[in-house]
């Protein structure tokens, strides 16, 4: 239970030489509501304000300030409705994430606040960007979901401000917002490499963000392209260090199937080949492509079998390990 909620409306009464300050307190443990969310939000309140702070606190712990244009109140089903709102909430380890977009609600009770129109949630590292933002202060949970024209995005940040991941998909579900993101639908994403030289680009239906791990998990319909390599699997892993800062690994399961396209000089047209594996694992500071399954490539008229084989991304070599001999084709 919220224990109060502070409201202080501004009311400029001589234009840059007077502001007068007053404060409303509510407290929040009568009302008991029945009906779902959604119709709860629909009728605007009848009290309204213009400008105004507003502090949330439970247990004497502030969870959630902001500032508005605009403040409308009903207080009876206890729901604030803003326009332009920004400010900051708070999760249970007292961490303070940054919000803002053009109207939001906040449902006391149920302690969920409700951000639209261009709604944004980050911190100094990465920010969630959608048509609609849900988030549950008590559960520390979020949803950001998209519309028909816009897609939810989550766009993470090194040191320097570049980006360097970019995520897009139909809807994102997060909890303190980048410790374990989970995003489902239609996803696609970007990778760009330190050096800002080189990029992954990888799509999916499902992808799990662990900021621990430094790690991306993708499932079904998986596709990964490089600058010469393109691939299908049924699931696929993007390891990095340094909060998403650098991709160091990159792993593919299950049916992979990689096309690589090589062009060198003096050969007309590319050299095309094509590779199907059970695993595959990619080192990208090495360019090598490590395939296992025990895997297959076609090059031409050419197939080549072995326990392992090695691609490399900017060269003709291939590398073919046996149980009893190895060698490199070129």
């Amino acid at each position: 239970m919220l224990s109060s909620v502070k409201i202080i409306p501004f009311f400029f009464i001589i234009p840059l030489l007077l502001l007068n300050f007053f404060a409303l307190f509510y407290r929040l443990n009568s009302a008991t509501l029945s009906s779902s969310d959604e119709e709860r939000t629909k009728e605007l309140p009848a009290s309204h304000l213009g400008k105004a702070i507003i502090y949330v606190q439970k247990e004497s712990k502030k969870i959630l300030a902001l500032t508005c244009d605009a403040l409308a109140i009903d207080e009876v089903k206890i729901i604030y409705s803003f326009q332009e709102p920004k400010g900051s909430f708070f999760n249970s380890a007292s961490q303070e994430f940054f919000f803002a977009s053009r109207k939001a609600k906040f449902l006391a009770q149920e302690e969920k606040l409700y951000l639209y129109d261009k709604a944004r949630v980050y911190d100094e590292m990465m920010e969630v960007l959608a048509p609609q933002i849900h988030y549950h202060l008590k559960r520390n949970m979020g949803l950001a979901v998209r519309d028909k024209k816009i897609l939810s995005r989550t766009v993470y940040y090194d040191e320097k401000k570049r980006k360097n991941l970019e995520i897009e998909g139909d809807r994102v579900y997060f909890g303190n917002i980048a410790k374990n993101i989970y995003y489902k639908g239609n996803l696609k994403g970007i990778v760009i490499s330190q050096d800002r030289k080189s990029t992954i680009k990888f799509r999916a239906q499902k992808l799990f963000v662990h900021e621990r791990k430094n790690r991306l998990k993708l499932k079904e319909q998986v596709s990964l392209e490089t600058s010469k390599i393109k691939s299908e699997s049924e699931e696929g892993i993007i390891l990095f260090k340094n909060r998403f800062s650098v991709a160091e690994r990159y792993y593919l399961l299950k049916r992979v199937k990689l096309i690589q396209t090589y062009e060198e000089e003096g050969r007309k047209g590319p050299l095309i080949r094509t590779a199907y594996a059970e695993f595959v694992k990619g080192v990208l500071e090495d360019e090598r492509i490590e395939l296992y399954g025990p895997p297959r490539v076609e090059q031409q008229k050419d197939v080549i079998l072995g326990n392992s084989i090695f691609l490399y991304e900017n060269s003709s070599v291939i590398e073919v390990y046996e149980t009893t001999s190895e060698f490199s084709i070129q």
